[in-house]
């Protein structure tokens, strides 16, 4: 599953402040629900929302990929539940070449 991350640009601005969420698979709607990523005008459905890479910041959809996660890997034996602890630090640190506070700079 490759997750897209949506805003919809009419309403990103300094006021509004939108927030950035996760397509769901089927690609017409948000994950959380809280609107639909195409829209219909004069009869014609066009998509309003457009990929990003900015975080997501939307806690709702947040929420329901922590639902998912923990649905994947609620079946998976002790050994594979080890092998995904060992590489959670992984996800956690600064990815290469970004500025950390152990090493102020680099």
């Amino acid at each position: 599953m490759n997750l897209v991350h949506l805003f919809d640009p009419s309403r990103v601005n300094e006021a509004a402040r939108m927030k950035i969420h996760y397509q769901s698979i089927d690609g017409r709607t948000l994950m959380c629900g809280l609107g639909l990523v195409f829209r219909e005008a004069d009869g014609e459905r066009f998509r309003i929302w457009h990929p990003t890479k900015r975080p997501v910041t939307c806690t709702s959809c947040t929420k329901r990929i922590e639902a998912l996660v923990r649905f994947q890997i609620a079946d998976l034996t002790a050994e594979q539940l080890e092998e995904l602890l060992a590489h959670i630090e992984s996800f956690r640190s600064p990815p290469e070449g970004a500025e950390s506070p152990e090493n102020p700079g680099k």
